[in-house]
């Protein structure tokens, strides 16, 4: 069965929706409002809120993530789920996942330690301190608030302002006209090798993969009220680790400035 590994990324990109060697987004909650409808009233200002969560790094691999995706023949997206407290739709997000098809961290995956010493090479210790010193600065959240800030600019008639904020942002207290506050969670962050993970593949091709959350709250009464929340997934365009790492980063670098890009198109749409 060899012959079919080539088929793993076409399954994947078939999911996310890519196109030839671009990364793209995908996204889970389907139904989060456009930016239109974010608030009540004349439009005033927006204040971004990337949030401070520093999530383990992911390491998985396409074909672990292409069998967890597919479903069985005939299977319906919303058979068996088990309904109870998420705040959009009724549903626990692991049981909204397992609906839409999107792959669920295992354990072992969420025990990232353990995952990123197994396949200990030069190339993969290298990725995994960029990625490292990426976290620590909360640079894919300032990267993709950023981003958010211009699109919202772009695409709306509201303004929007980038804040630096520690906390609930139902605590945020604005220093101007705000009528609503957008976070940015950050849910996941790592890299997805293109195959199986084998530790004997030194330098195999690997995909940076970005999961973000955005709250929307609305000011009520002089507090903020969270009215949506949606969830998106970036997959990046796939390179050799070494490339990845090179020069310091320069590649891994430009993905993270090209997933911002395109979430902030998802979220702002």
């Amino acid at each position: 069965m060899e012959f079919l590994r080539p088929l793993v990324p076409v399954v994947l990109a078939a999911a996310f929706g890519v196109s030839g060697c671009g990364g793209a987004t995908r996204a889970i909650d389907e139904e989060f409002p456009a930016a239109g409808d974010w608030f009540g009233g004349p439009p005033s200002s927006i204040a971004v809120l990337p949030g401070d969560e520093v999530p383990s790094l992911t390491l998985s691999s396409l074909e672990a993530r292409a069998s967890d995706t597919a479903k069985p023949e005939g299977s319906s997206s919303t058979a068996g789920i088990e309904c109870g407290s998420h705040p959009v739709s009724g549903c626990s997000d692991g049981a909204l996942a397992a609906a839409l098809g999107v792959p669920v961290a295992s354990a072992s995956e969420k025990e990232t330690t353990g995952i990123w010493s197994l396949y200990d090479t030069p190339s993969l210790r290298r990725a995994n301190e960029h990625l490292k010193h990426s976290l620590a600065d909360r640079r894919p959240q300032l990267l993709i608030s950023h981003a958010l800030v211009s699109r919202i600019r772009e695409r709306t008639a509201y303004d929007a302002q980038l804040k630096s904020f520690r906390g609930y942002p139902e605590e945020f207290v604005p220093e101007g006209p705000f009528n609503g506050v957008v976070e940015i969670e950050l849910m996941k962050f790592g890299l997805t090798v293109d195959g199986p993970l084998d530790e004997t593949v030194e330098d195999p091709r690997v995909a940076l993969e970005i999961g973000v959350r955005a709250n929307v709250y609305s000011m009520r009464k002089r507090e903020f009220v969270r009215g949506a929340r949606g969830r998106w997934e970036y997959l990046g365009r796939t390179h050799r680790l070494s490339e990845l790492t090179a020069e310091n980063g320069r590649l891994l670098n430009e993905e993270l400035e090209r997933a911002a890009t395109s979430l902030a198109r998802h979220i702002v749409n």
